[in-house]
Parts: C-alpha cells; sequence; structure tokens
C-alpha cells in the first residue's frame, strides 16, 4: 500500500498535537530552546520545544526561507523586502530583519514564487543592503 503525502505538518506541544497545513504557517522564531510558530489566522502561536533547524528540514518547501539565526519566513506572507535597510515586511504589518548573509538569497527566492517580476532585479545586492 503507498503512503500518502500530505501538505501538512504535524505539531506537538507537549500535550497536544496539531495538524497544520504548510502554507498556514506565516513564521517560526526561536527563543532559547523554544520555537514558536505562528499560523494564518490564530493569534497565539504553538510554543514547542525544537531547533529552527530540524524545523527547516521538515518544512523543505521552497516558500520557506531562513531570514537570519533565528527566524523562518513564509514568503507567501510577505509583501515587501526593503534590501537598504534589510527588512521585510509581512502582509499583517509585522516586520523582520535579515541578516546581511542572507539578503541576496531571500530576494532572489522572494522572486521566484511570483509568476513575474516587474522591473529589472539589481545583479547582485552587497551585504549593506546597497546595490553595487
Amino acid at each position: 500500500m503507498e503512503t500518502l503525502k500530505s501538505e501538512s505538518v504535524l505539531i506537538y506541544n507537549g500535550s497536544t498535537y496539531f495538524s497544520v497545513n504548510c502554507s498556514d504557517i506565516l513564521f517560526c522564531q526561536v527563543d532559547n530552546s523554544y520555537m514558536e510558530i505562528y499560523l494564518k489566522d490564530i493569534e497565539k502561536p504553538i510554543i514547542v520545544i525544537e531547533c529552527l533547524c530540524n524545523c527547516i528540514s521538515l518544512l523543505h518547501c521552497p516558500t520557506f526561507f531562513r531570514i537570519n539565526r533565528k527566524q523562518l519566513i513564509n514568503l507567501l506572507y510577505v509583501t515587501k523586502i526593503e534590501a537598504k535597510i534589510r527588512k521585510l515586511c509581512m502582509h499583517d504589518g509585522r516586520e523582520f530583519e535579515i541578516s546581511a548573509d542572507h539578503l541576496q538569497a531571500c530576494v532572489t527566492e522572494f522572486s521566484k514564487i511570483h509568476i513575474g517580476v516587474i522591473g529589472k532585479l539589481p545583479p547582485k545586492i552587497s551585504k549593506n543592503g546597497i546595490h553595487p
């Protein structure tokens, strides 16, 4: 019998199992040994004992991107990236800082999830966010 694959992930917080569609995850962030998973349409995060690297390997969907050492973002909910100040803005108004090391790849991955780009993307973004 063939195993069915779903677009959901099972999240266990120590007392409850949550079946969550990956596209409903807005972002994940770590705080010491705890990870907060923020979901669309739910105010409070699900808190689990987990490291971000394990979450990244589980959510190997191309719309998830690690923007710094503490946060993994679902690019589907990003409305803009301000490269000069290394800031990413979400659809709900939340803002996050993108590390200098992840900025170029973040812009590249953000452009890949769209059907096209109007205007030219700069060939490369320097680590300080200024186009050379």
